[in-house]
């Protein structure tokens, strides 16, 4: 993985309120950029055609994202309405993945994170 510089400019602020303000205002020089984005609803990616790298430009135009509540991510799937869902892995979503034609379950070890911590005081 690589990871690019980011300008000073950018990060330096003189408030932490100031460098808040950067969170609307995404940077990158990667292969999509940021067109539309609804805080907890969607965010829209589009093909950045500045890529640096025009080898390996993306193929598609763009990537829409949007939140589906955990309730109705196998409905949707079911109902073409979304291509690709995290859902939960419990009994009931894998057996109507797999009675559900035209979509694959694909399992993988997440890349996550767990902390515990024990009061050790008392």
């Amino acid at each position: 993985m690589q990871y690019r510089v980011m300008p000073r400019a950018y990060y330096e602020a003189d408030t932490f309120d100031a460098f808040l303000a950067n969170i609307d205002k995404p940077l990158g020089s990667g292969k999509f950029v940021l067109s539309e984005y609804a805080a907890g609803q969607m965010i829209m990616l589009t093909r950045n055609d500045n890529y640096w790298d025009a080898a390996n430009m993306p193929k598609i135009e763009g990537v829409y994202v949007s939140m589906v509540p955990e309730e109705s991510k196998i409905p949707a799937l079911q109902l073409g309405e979304i291509d690709f869902a995290q859902a939960t892995a419990n009994l009931d979503n894998v057996n109507a993945i797999n009675d559900s034609e035209g979509i694959s379950l694909v399992s993988y070890l997440g890349n996550g994170y767990t902390f515990m911590q024990f009061n050790t005081l008392h």
